[in-house]
């Protein structure tokens, strides 16, 4: 039975269940330990105690296989949302995938011309927008013109042709958006919303929640001159599939745990580069970006720059979840010294259960 944490570096851990014989083990130069219990038959519940500079007692410990389950309060899990060939896709890669929104509309309803998308990262492009006619199936689509309103790490908003009762053709109108990104979790909700803009809000506008319409007053300060408040897109079924691929008709996106993940860490890039930390505010930092990919909790990640004898000349790190993040570096050692001119090799390490997963890369230093 693995059991792993974090202490002070070099600290003593020592490691208890029940009564079992107790192991001790030193935590490394990073503070991160690990042991191996004894094995247990399946049940409990069990105590399990970890003492070090301070103690801590878990109680009602069980030991067995471990399911995730999900769904509503009740744990209900219906077919047309289990796992299949649908979802087969890959945690990090860029995926074209298909948001298909089916319009009804009540009487008075003005209809919309935007549409809110949430995204786990910033999306690579929108490659199209169609209005497509069918109840059960497509039988007919055009390509429609679109305008990419926002676009940012958390969501895009789009701008097309209004949809309205009169375009809607007897709710025989699928409105299908195509867009290239990449998920990073086990699981990711594509939900959206839809709104009418006819006020004319810009890249610069807050789209994230509520949408408050400002422009600025003789006294220099800001007056609201409305408000938008998005509708939310329901999940239901769209378009008719074969039982195998019925989750298509799903705003969740699972990445598929048969799927191997090559790395923890990926899609690191150094920008710019080169980059000269001169002080002129241009071009003063390299920016480091990278993802995380599937992991279950905070992960450590450390980030070294090396010159070309191999000697580190700044490191740091951050504890990071599954996500999209950037790291800076100003071309400073860790005395805060700026360093020569040259080349530097940046390393950058996730510490994982499963072992270190580490990624390079190159970036010059000019004045």
């Amino acid at each position: 039975i693995p059991v792993w944490g974090w202490a002070e570096p070099n600290e003593t851990v020592t490691v208890q269940i029940d009564n079992q014989t107790a192991k001790t083990t030193t935590a490394d130069a990073k503070g991160r330990w690990r042991v191996a219990l004894q094995p247990l038959p399946a049940g409990g519940p069990h105590t399990l105690n970890v003492s070090g500079a301070n103690k801590l007692s878990v109680r009602d410990v069980l030991i067995g296989e471990v399911w995730l389950c999900s769904g509503q309060s009740n744990m209900e899990w219906t077919v047309n949302s289990s796992l299949n060939a649908a979802a087969e896709i890959a945690a990090g890669r860029d995926t074209v995938f298909t948001y298909a929104l089916r319009p009804s509309f009540q009487a008075g309803n003005p209809g919309f011309n935007r549409i809110r998308i949430p995204t786990p990262t910033i999306i690579s492009e929108v490659l199209g927008v169609e209005f497509a006619y069918g109840r059960q199936t497509v039988e007919r689509s055009e390509a429609v013109a679109f305008e990419t309103v926002a676009r940012n790490d958390n969501y895009f908003v789009l701008g097309i042709p209004r949809v309205d009762p009169s375009t809607s053709s007897g709710d025989s109108l699928v409105v299908l958006v195509r867009f290239r990104g990449r998920v990073l979790d086990v699981k990711t909700d594509f939900t959206g919303h839809v709104f009418l803009d006819t006020l004319g809000a810009g890249p610069n506008t807050d789209y994230s929640n509520i949408i408050f319409l400002t422009a600025e007053n003789t006294a220099g300060g800001l007056d609201t001159t409305g408000t938008i408040l998005p509708q939310r897109i329901l999940e239901g079924d769209v378009l008719s599939f074969t039982e195998d691929l019925s989750d298509r008709n799903a705003l969740d996106v699972v990445t598929s745990v048969a799927l191997a993940i090559e790395d923890v860490v990926k899609r690191v890039t150094v920008e710019p580069n080169p980059f000269t930390p001169n002080g002129d505010g241009i071009n003063d930092a390299a920016n480091v970006t990278y993802d995380i990919l599937r992991v279950v909790e905070d992960i450590p990640v450390t980030l070294e720059v090396y010159d070309l004898s191999g000697r580190i000349v700044r490191s740091w790190a951050n504890d990071r979840s599954v996500g999209s993040f950037t790291e800076a570096w100003n071309g400073k050692d860790d005395s805060s010294n700026l360093v020569a001119p040259g080349l530097y090799l940046i390393k950058l390490t996730g510490n994982t259960d499963n072992g270190d997963f580490v990624s390079t890369r190159v970036v010059s230093v000019v004045y």
